[in-house]
């Protein structure tokens, strides 16, 4: 990832806190407005970040059944790594994390995926461009189960779905052989994760347009992307 968007994570994380303890200052409820987590707030820097992230990434190639990360530092001796950062400022980190502008109004209105945007397009740019994959290839969806109505315009209903009928919905291209994603696509009600570049043929449905939008950076590349009928046409057919 580009130290830019380090630094741009940084940066907001500040903002926020900034906003949240001048609204606390404001409404003067709160005696102590600058207690972020039960612990007083000091702007978090960049190595800081890079840390916060490198514990939730280490935690998740080593995940513990049925243990939240916070609950890691109950344990220290079993876990190491949480010498690198302190309990309070993890959750200090975890309850401010931005990665864009939250002030930005106009780009949330347009945009569902506005808070992620950054984060998202990096994803997408840097997924299997360092790594080599077989020729054998999957496109399928990955749900998470979820009810926020701070993600209203991004879950689906499914009843058929035993432990998560409303969820989020994920359409990923992935290496068939390594497990290695290549390819990502959030499913949106306003089909905001389009890229620049995207062409969307008006003469053929929504699903067929994904299809194809999906497939299309592995044209003449010689792979097999297998998928199931439901993603596949005889329209789509003929157009791939």
């Amino acid at each position: 990832f580009p130290l830019l968007f380090w630094e741009t994570i940084t940066k907001q994380i500040n903002n926020y806190a900034h906003f949240k303890i001048t609204q606390r200052q404001q409404e003067n409820k709160v005696k102590r407005p600058r207690l972020i987590a039960s612990h007083k707030w000091f702007p978090v820097v960049l190595p800081e970040v890079m840390t916060y992230f490198g514990l939730l990434i280490y935690f998740m190639l080593h995940p513990q059944v049925g243990k939240r990360v916070r609950d890691a530092w109950n344990s220290p001796y079993n876990n190491a790594w949480t010498k690198f950062m302190t309990k309070s400022r993890f959750l200090q980190i975890s309850s401010l994390l931005h990665f864009n502008d939250n002030e930005d109004e106009e780009g949330r209105q347009k945009d569902s995926l506005h808070k992620i945007r950054p984060l998202l397009n990096i994803v997408k740019i840097t997924l299997g461009k360092y790594a080599n994959f077989g020729s054998e290839l999957s496109l399928d969806e990955a749900t998470m189960a979820n009810k926020s109505s701070y993600a209203r315009f991004l879950i689906c209903f499914n009843p058929m779905k035993p432990t998560g009928k409303f969820h989020f919905k994920i359409y990923m291209v992935c290496c068939a052989e390594s497990n290695l994603t290549l390819r990502i696509k959030i499913h949106t009600k306003d089909n905001a994760d389009t890229e620049v570049g995207e062409n969307y043929d008006d003469y053929i449905n929504k699903l067929d347009n994904l299809t194809m939008q999906l497939c299309r950076p592995f044209y003449k590349s010689g792979t097999t992307i297998n998928m199931d009928n439901y993603y596949m046409s005889t329209t789509c057919a003929m157009k791939l």
